[in-house]
């Protein structure tokens, strides 16, 4: 998925015990805000895209478990333990698109204007 540079936000990982700093992702993502509060819909659908894609390679398993379980608060994806496999299965359900939501505004992610 190739999103146009020049519409996007970058969406950025603070540093994180379990990613090594030459790993460390940076995303670019469509991610509107309006009042402080994140416009759910196609840009979650993006965001969701983003963590499918090829940029979570340089993320351990591990990683991403810990990161999703840190920002979501939660210990299972539904009946499910979570892991990333569980999550990708059920990113569109709506339990996880608002944990995707949370990524934007939980101050774990954050999303800086892009520069003209």
């Amino acid at each position: 998925m190739i999103l146009d540079p020049t519409e996007t936000q970058r969406i950025c990982l603070p540093e994180h015990d379990h990613l090594p700093k030459s790993q460390k992702p940076l995303f670019l993502a469509k991610a509107k805000t309006c009042r402080g509060q994140v416009e759910l819909g196609k840009e979650i659908d993006e965001l969701s895209e983003i963590l499918r894609s090829s940029d979570l390679a340089t993320w351990t398993k591990a990683c991403a478990e810990c990161f999703l379980r840190h920002v979501s608060g939660w210990e299972n994806v539904g009946d499910k333990p979570l892991t990333l496999d569980n999550v990708l299965d059920t990113l569109n359900t709506t339990d996880i698109r608002n944990v995707l939501g949370r990524l934007l505004y939980s101050g774990f992610v954050s999303v800086e204007e892009k520069k003209s």
